[in-house]
């Protein structure tokens, strides 16, 4: 014990093979006078390191295991990989010991309830559904795919604490060579879901583990040990978006009334000249539209990455605004966003456009338009409120001036 300050250090640059050094490199032991909660580990015959929240309470130890395996460290990337689920881990570990001091208690082990994957799920969708964000729809496609899996397996119903590192392994496996597109009517001719998709689904069922253990209805988030080599790789994103052209013929085709309303139309547009996502664009109210002389703002936190916006509208962009815009009120009256993606197909069909339309195509169009314009990647970034700058690899610092002058480059294309 006496090295294991000494080998934290030293082996912060080597690969750690042994069960035994990974535990003392990465502190995974418990201390006298340690805090009322700890992380540590406990070495398995086949040589990995299982994760166990250690704590003892009233003159007894409680141990409860994470599900979460360190694996030896043969390549920098597993090393990664263990450094990420050690420290994933300790916050969890950290908001115990928070908990702990304030109520002078330890932890208390996860109850396991009755509550089926399918169910929660459902209490997510419900919870989303009015947010207009892609989640719900997302979440929806993974109940299918869920069901899916029950029938192949000869299950069903499967609950939330039956969900082990094993039944995710397995799931994986059935959405990476199993998993048909369940859009389509003809279940025996259907093909295989496409390779994002399937990312999708993983990343989703992620994070429908991840809330799950934030209630404690969960232990842990067993996607998180499935190793990066065993999910599915998304393809090379080719992002759709219209052209000019296309806006233009877009523009001149009447907007059918449909389920959703002429509002779909008018949001639509208006992200295409000012880059909102349909998040943003659903919760836009009109306190956050206002006037410096003779220029319009909009001042909003995007939903996504909770940051303030505080950008330039062009005179396109304000063609598209509601003249009715009333405070507190909503600017766009929106359904939710699956809605406003079947109505959005139709108006795209009737411009004899053929590519595939949903409202995000909008972002990705005013970033096409923007720079076509002239503007800078540094300036598109601003525009579309990147949160890291490494998304759209900017280097230049970015300036309100040279977003206002790249959407006035913009008015010009369609003047």
């Amino acid at each position: 014990m006496a090295n294991r300050k000494h080998d934290q250090v030293k082996d912060k640059r080597t690969l750690l093979r042994l069960p035994e050094e990974i535990i003392d490199t990465y502190g995974l032991f418990v201390s006298k006078g340690e805090r009322k909660v700890s992380l540590i580990g406990r070495p398995l015959p086949n040589g990995t390191v299982s994760l166990v929240i250690y704590s003892y309470q009233s003159g007894r130890k409680v141990q409860q295991a994470t599900g979460v395996v360190l694996l030896p460290e043969d390549t920098q990337d597993i090393k990664e990989e263990n450094k990420e689920k050690i420290r994933v881990q300790r916050v969890r570990v950290d908001e115990l010991n928070t908990k702990a001091i304030k109520e002078d208690v330890g932890f208390k082990p996860t109850k396991h309830t009755r509550l089926t994957l399918a169910s929660f799920i459902d209490e997510l969708i419900k919870a989303h559904d009015h947010q207009g964000d892609h989640f719900a729809a997302s979440a929806r496609a993974l109940k299918n795919h869920i069901a899916g899996y029950e029938q192949s397996r000869g299950k069903k119903d499967t609950l939330l604490s039956e969900v082990s590192n094993e039944w995710v392994r397995d799931f994986n496996q059935y959405i990476r060579f199993e998993a048909i597109d369940t859009h389509r009517k003809d279940k025996e001719h259907a093909p295989h879901i496409k390779p994002n998709t399937q990312n999708n689904m993983m990343v989703k069922l992620s994070v429908v583990l991840n809330e799950a253990a934030r209630q404690g209805k969960t232990s842990f988030n067993p996607v998180a040990n499935l190793p990066k080599n065993e999910r599915p790789k998304k393809e090379n994103d080719n992002r759709t978006f219209l052209t000019i052209d296309e806006v233009k013929r877009l523009m001149e085709t009447p907007y059918p009334l449909l389920k959703g309303g002429k509002d779909v139309g008018n949001a639509f547009m208006f992200s295409v000249f000012s880059g909102l996502r349909f998040s943003d664009v659903k919760r836009l109210k009109g306190e956050n539209i206002y006037k410096e002389g003779d220029k319009v703002f909009i001042n909003f936190k995007t939903k996504k990455t909770d940051t303030r916006q505080n950008l330039k509208l062009g005179n396109m962009a304000l063609r598209f605004l509601p003249k009715d815009i009333k405070q507190g009120q909503p600017v766009y009256d929106l359904p939710t966003n699956e809605q406003t993606n079947i109505d959005l197909k139709k108006w795209v069909k009737a411009a004899g456009i053929t590519k595939k339309v949903t409202f995000h195509v909008s972002r990705h169009t005013a970033a096409t338009l923007l720079l076509n314009s002239g503007a800078s990647l540094a300036t598109v970034a601003f525009q579309l409120g990147h949160k890291d700058v490494r998304m759209t690899q900017i280097y230049a610092k970015i300036t309100n001036r040279s977003q206002e002058a790249a959407v006035d480059g913009l008015d010009k294309e369609f003047e």
